[in-house]
């Protein structure tokens, strides 16, 4: 090789190098400024049984997220629960305010020089008329919740918004510092409001941010997916002593009792979320009548029986669906295993549509309640 030839393929390589180096960093430019995704609007939806599950199904038609915490849990009240929808740009929500005032303003207050809006609200009569107490129908104090998109200095917004049993850190009475059950007076479960925010070192259009949670709820960079599932089951004082244990480990329960308008043990599923690579890839209903304790496989991946929690009937069967109730053996499996699509689960949710609901053994879409009379009862869940 002569010596010129030698410092041309040098050179071509250095050049190489560069355009590779700079190719890497206009990619992490591009990823360092892409659009963040924040709350931009919110609604309650409350009323009966069958008037929220039709709302529900109505609302994730319409790209709503519902978030499964009914806040009147635990009551004889109406069902209610908040959507949200998420987006990017300057048309944020920047904080959420409770208010105990026993007749709400219907248009909007002004807190600290802000104006608040009244959170809309969709569903039955009553919860309507009275414009969203998050204790319809269950006496106790009227509460009612307001929402910002008014600036603060720091250029925040909100990220996320969640319910537990946890007081820590969560949003207070009348914008006090003391937090506040939405269930107070009213009796069922302890249900507090959180939300994170988003704030910038400048404004809200800075790129360099920092989360800022008001609760115990962990935070992370990465999207959030299902990573564990479980169920709770058994007569009333059980389940209810289970939701409140699992709440305070950090499950959301979806409020939708699995085995309604049956006899039957009161059942619920519970998950858990995180953003690593460890999350469930797809759920599959069994209706075999000795369901595998372990795990079965499935087009060639492993399936794990949900683990189950609660009375000793319900866990005698192996946290059978129709627990007490008769009707078919339904039992939940799930997997990890990964499929070519790279899908991960983001959402379960259960409703009275058949309308792409899960089936039985991986068949057509199978109502939970099967053979037990009841409500219909569908599995939906979402991935991404």
């Amino acid at each position: 090789m002569t010596k010129k030839f030698s410092a041309f393929v040098i050179l071509l390589m250095a050049f190489t190098f560069s355009m590779a180096a700079s190719g890497a960093r206009i990619q992490q430019d591009e990823l360092a400024s892409a659009p963040e995704s924040y709350i931009r609007d919110i609604k309650l939806i409350g009323g009966n049984s069958s008037e929220v599950s039709s709302l529900k199904a109505k609302a994730r038609k319409e790209g709503w997220t519902v978030i499964e915490s009914d806040l009147n849990a635990g009551t004889r009240g109406d069902i209610i629960y908040l959507c949200y929808k998420t987006g990017t740009g300057g048309d944020c929500i920047t904080d959420l305010y409770l208010s105990s005032s026993h007749n709400p303003v219907g248009g909007s207050i002004t807190v600290k020089g802000r104006e608040y809006t009244l959170c809309p609200k969709d569903g039955g009569i009553h919860f309507t008329h009275i414009n969203g107490d998050l204790n319809s129908n269950a006496g106790g104090d009227d509460i009612h919740l307001y929402y910002t998109k008014d600036r603060f200095g720091d250029g925040r917004a909100l990220t996320d918004i969640w319910f537990n049993a946890s007081a820590k850190g969560a949003v207070g009475k009348n914008g006090t510092d003391e937090a506040y059950d939405l269930n107070k007076g009213a009796g069922g479960d302890d249900i507090f409001l959180h939300f994170s925010t988003t704030k910038s070192s400048s404004s809200s259009s800075s790129s360099s941010s920092t989360t800022v949670s008001n609760s115990p709820k962990p935070s992370s960079g990465g999207e959030k997916y299902v990573s564990a599932v479980k169920l709770i089951g058994g007569s009333s004082s059980e389940v209810s002593s289970l939701k409140a244990k699992a709440r305070k480990e950090g499950w959301t329960v979806i409020e939708s009792d699995l085995n309604a308008g049956t006899r039957g043990d009161i059942i619920y599923l519970c998950y858990k979320t995180g953003t690593g690579g460890n999350c469930i890839t797809d759920l599959y209903l069994s209706s075999r009548s000795n369901p595998v304790s372990g795990s079965l496989t499935v087009g060639g991946r492993s399936y794990t029986l949900c683990p189950y929690e609660g009375g000793s009937h319900f866990t005698g069967i192996k946290g059978d669906l129709n627990s007490n109730a008769g009707g078919d053996d339904i039992h939940i499996y799930y997997t990890q295993d990964s499929f070519g699509d790279g899908r991960r689960v983001t959402g379960i949710w259960f409703n009275a549509s058949s309308g792409g609901a899960v089936g039985k053994d991986g068949g057509s879409a199978y109502d939970l309640n099967k053979g037990a009379g009841g409500d219909d009862i569908f599995m939906h869940f979402s991935t991404r």
